[in-house]
């Protein structure tokens, strides 16, 4: 897509976001099995996450079923009462996770009180940063890939918003991966139909990560991640057409 001549940040009523999800990985901590090293963990996040319990770490890929999760080994998932926030810790990342996200302030807001855990753990050093939105839209006037036309940009839909191909598309998603200056920027995008009865829909995944290792700073780590923000947010709005926005429900425009 070409770049919009203005970026508008705005705020929507609703969203289709399946997750939104920061992760921090570090040199691993060979203290992580140990119970009084998880048990100062519990102690720092009681108050805002008391409800804690081991599981298997999922990996989330996109596959012709849409999103799928692969083990990954295991992990400590610590949760607020809803079970609407989350964060998750293995023996070299933390992430933070939830599923009902409003605006980026209020992430960074929970996000802040992980990092200072992990500089009082001992973290020392970020090997990798990374910020991504995991968007799935449906709209009952879309049910196939060229419904789609009016409600987000032609250069999304590509062939699949065409007429090039016989028979049903079930499937049809891309990856572009851009190398930027403070990292890589990935989109993966596009039409999924699964068989899982909850109807088709449009996967719009942005993500922004970076693997150059550096100092485990708190305040650096939130600005970067501000500057990641940014980025993800032009790109999502930059996919959407006003009819889609007015779907979604647009409330106001917030400074970008």
């Amino acid at each position: 897509m070409s770049e919009a001549p203005a970026y508008e940040r705005r705020k929507y009523g609703s969203n289709d976001l399946r997750l939104v999800l920061c992760q921090v990985r570090f040199p691993i901590l060979l203290r992580f099995d140990e119970p009084a090293f998880q048990a100062k963990v519990q102690d720092a996040l009681r108050a805002d996450y008391p409800r804690m319990h081991q599981e298997q770490q999922v990996a989330v890929t996109v596959g012709p079923g849409g999103l799928v999760s692969t083990p990954a080994g295991v992990q400590w998932r610590y949760e607020d009462l809803q079970a609407e926030w989350s964060v998750v810790l293995q023996g070299n990342s933390a992430g933070l996770e939830t599923k009902k996200y409003r605006v980026f302030e209020d992430f960074a807001a929970r996000l802040a009180p992980l990092l200072r855990v992990l500089t009082e753990l001992g973290v020392t050093v970020c090997e990798r940063l990374g910020l991504r939105y995991i968007n799935e839209f449906r709209h009952e006037a879309a049910q196939l890939p060229q419904d789609w036309k009016s409600l987000l940009h032609e250069d999304l839909l590509g062939i699949a918003g065409g007429d090039l191909w016989s028979g049903q598309i079930v499937h049809a998603i891309q990856e572009i991966r851009t190398k930027r200056s403070d990292g890589s920027f990935v989109v993966r995008h596009g039409y999924v139909n699964p068989d899982d009865g909850r109807g088709s829909y449009y996967l719009l995944d942005l993500d922004y990560f970076d693997e150059e290792p550096r100092s485990f700073d708190e305040g650096g780590i939130l600005s970067r991640l501000d500057d990641y923000h940014e980025e993800i947010s032009k790109a999502f709005e930059m996919s959407l057409k006003p009819a889609m926005r007015e779907h979604l429900g647009e409330e106001a425009t917030i400074d970008a």
